[in-house]
């Protein structure tokens, strides 16, 4: 029989993002992750904060390895996703600008 107590894993929150901007500066790194939504009304969508998560520039280097890693494990697997920020990123060089 499973054992149904809920480990510390099962508590942290679960949040669904589409959409993040980065802030650094010399000892943080910021990412505000945020939900674009339809608003409701003719103007289109507006974005929702989710919530934000700081860190060190070291943790976020360390972060960025890891998520290279696996996102190559799953093109390997899955193909290959498309990069709808790519062309836009690589015009204006601006780290904010990444979603």
């Amino acid at each position: 029989m499973t054992d149904p107590t809920p480990t510390a894993e099962d508590r942290v929150p679960t949040f669904y993002v589409n959409n993040t901007r980065v802030r650094t500066n010399v000892y943080d790194v910021v990412l505000y992750l945020t939900q674009t939504v339809p608003d409701g009304l003719e103007t289109g969508e507006r974005t929702v904060p989710v919530c934000r998560v700081c860190m060190s520039p070291s943790h976020a280097l360390s972060l960025l390895r890891m998520l290279e890693d696996h996102l190559k494990k799953y093109q390997s697997k899955h193909g290959k996703l498309p990069d709808p920020m790519g062309e836009r990123f690589a015009q204006s060089g601006r780290e904010e600008d990444r979603s």
